[in-house]
């Protein structure tokens, strides 16, 4: 994850570097902690909701805050 001030210049970059395509428009991004059970059900529901969702997963090995505990990964 990278969190920035200057998306405009850096999305031209990653464009230009990694031949991607810029559709112009903005998207929002939900950075979200899914317990690995609930995966299936999260990832259905997501793309039920919006075809052109992105969802990458990423495997976490600690989780710690309030309402989380690391044992339960």
């Amino acid at each position: 994850m990278v969190k920035i001030n200057k998306n405009g210049e850096i999305s031209v970059k990653i464009n230009t570097l990694f031949n991607r395509e810029n559709t112009g428009r903005e998207r929002k991004v939900i950075y979200c902690i899914v317990h690995i059970s609930r995966l299936p059900q999260f990832k259905y529901w997501v793309q039920k909701i919006d075809r052109d969702a992105l969802i990458s997963i990423i495997d976490a090995s600690e989780v710690d805050g309030r309402g989380f505990n690391s044992s339960i990964l």
